[in-house]
């Protein structure tokens, strides 16, 4: 058997994922005729990535639809940690995270809540709706060579307003698509017969809700070389007209940023390792705001963080 060594590894990993960010439910044959590298060791390399922590989903996201929304809060409250652990079986919380920085609470409902009824709430920074959320692609370049591409571009970048009236869908989603979601929504890949059996759904009802997802929720794959626990996640609310310009910029790291665009704002979420690294990232930050691409920022670092399951 031929060895290759980390660096030979670490591409033939992010071959891998690139074709599952562009199609998330590609097959192994299809990723093996892709990416020149056998079907056996395909498997293999997926394995060790998700063990690894490398790749993460593909997952589902839930976009803004005529009849749904989902709510974004920032939020400082005396006592964090005790909201952070008491929120874990509230309803309509969709997601929830304890931060530090401008603001300590982060919560994402599927209804309007208020939160200053809860014991210890302080101030609510900034509330918006969800439009989509999705991970950004991930570029096979070093943290150095990221920051100078970065940097070349801003210098260059002349920003451009965009309208961001976009067609909304009518989600026309029973109990069944619901369900559907719900049984998939953390790993597309997951074996599928297991999960109908589970919900009591037929392969037809399957296949017809798999085709449309994509018109409802987003698909998301993320790459983080040095495994996804290995990094710190600095969460950037950003005031900004140019969202285009900003998502450019911010799709230029080894690791897949997050990508949250809201109707007033957009939150990017950076996931970045090293003092010197994160010190560049501000500096981009305070270059965006001299630039005039981005008008005023926040920050918070993620110290932990919860999805919900129903």
């Amino acid at each position: 058997m031929v060895r290759i060594s980390p660096e030979q590894k670490m591409l033939k990993y992010f071959r891998i994922y690139e074709h599952m960010h562009e199609d998330p439910s590609i097959s192994v044959y299809a990723l093996s005729e892709k990416t020149r590298i056998s079907r056996n060791t395909v498997s293999a390399y997926l394995k060790e990535m998700y063990v690894k922590k490398i790749i993460s989903g593909p997952f589902l996201s839930m976009k803004k639809a005529q009849n749904y929304s989902e709510y974004v809060y920032f939020i400082n409250f005396s006592d964090p940690l005790h909201v952070f652990k008491g929120l874990q079986k509230f309803p309509h919380i969709v997601y929830h995270a304890i931060t530090f920085g401008d603001w300590n609470t982060c919560i994402i409902s599927d209804i309007p809540l208020d939160f200053s009824l809860l014991r210890g709430f302080e101030n609510l920074l900034y509330m918006d709706e969800k439009i989509q959320s999705q991970l950004l692609m991930a570029r096979s370049v070093s943290w150095k060579r990221a920051f100078q591409n970065m940097q070349e571009r801003i210098e260059k970048v002349t920003p451009h307003y965009a309208n961001k009236q976009q067609t909304v869908p009518f989600l026309r989603w029973g109990s069944d698509q619901w369900a559907l979601y719900h049984a998939f929504k953390n790993d597309m890949r997951q074996p599928v017969t297991p999960q109908l059996k589970k919900i009591g759904i037929c392969h037809e009802l399957y296949k017809r809700w798999k085709k449309d997802v994509a018109d409802f929720c987003t698909i998301q794959v993320g790459f983080y070389p040095e495994g996804r626990d290995g990094y710190a996640v600095c969460t950037l609310l950003l005031y900004t007209k140019y969202e285009k310009e900003v998502k450019s910029l911010f799709s230029h790291f080894p690791t897949s940023s997050l990508y949250m665009e809201m109707k007033k704002g957009m939150m990017i979420g950076v996931y970045v390792k090293d003092p010197e690294n994160i010190r560049k990232l501000w500096c981009i930050l305070f270059d965006m705001k001299t630039k005039g691409i981005i008008k005023e920022f926040r920050h918070a670092q993620l110290i932990d963080e919860c999805y919900h399951c129903r």
